[in-house]
């Protein structure tokens, strides 16, 4: 039923009547994300979750952790790399870079909040804490990983490939830990990763871009 709300809120033929806005509350509780927030804390509420059933805890084993790291800069730091050699001996990309990471985090700080805080968390808690497990539930964990991946491939309409792997993972590592730890600590690294792409543009790292996003 969240789904379906979600669906119906965020169509175009529903956004298309609502004014836009660039006030950073109304541009909040309009976000997916919000809507994300406030659904998941609604049914945890109505049916009175715990909060470690749902995955607000930490991981019993350190384990996840370190996968999210691992997997989280393995791109950042492979698409460094590969810059690195597509630009030498030339590094004024490198200031350029961070130029336009300042420019843009001074420009637009909510959607850098929104991008690498609250979208991590909130989607992971409805997609890992609240979909996953209510789809384990009745139809077992393959299933539940499964489909919430595409559950939240089919939010990210505009994208697919790097979402679908991202939430193929996350649930794994949710499983595993019963933690929302690792899952909000790698989707804060895959979206950074994006915004490097945006910061460090080098046309020998195109392929990179399809792979992970």
């Amino acid at each position: 039923m969240g789904l379906l709300i979600y669906a119906l809120l965020f169509h175009e033929s529903l956004q298309s009547h609502i004014p836009s806005s660039n006030q950073p509350l109304v541009v909040l509780l309009n976000s997916p994300q919000c809507y994300f927030m406030l659904f998941g804390a609604l049914v945890v509420w109505i049916k009175k979750i715990s909060l470690p059933d749902v995955g607000i805890q930490w991981p019993m084993s350190s384990w996840s952790v370190g996968m999210a790291l691992g997997l989280g800069f393995a791109p950042i730091l492979l698409f460094v790399g590969v810059a690195i050699i597509g630009q030498y001996p030339d590094a004024s990309w490198i200031s350029a870079g961070v130029d336009t990471w300042v420019t843009m985090a001074k420009k637009h700080p909510l959607d850098f909040l929104m991008l690498l805080i609250v979208a991590p968390i909130a989607e992971e808690f409805f997609f890992r804490g609240l979909v996953l497990q209510s789809i384990e539930e009745k139809k077992g964990i393959k299933a539940g990983i499964l489909f919430s991946a595409l559950f939240f491939m089919a939010a990210h309409s505009n994208l697919w490939l790097g979402p679908l792997i991202l939430s193929l993972i996350n649930g794994y590592m949710f499983w595993k830990s019963r933690s929302l730890v690792g899952p909000i600590l790698l989707h804060m690294l895959s979206n950074t990763y994006g915004l490097l792409l945006l910061a460090l543009p080098n046309q020998s790292a195109v392929w990179f871009e399809k792979l992970f996003l």
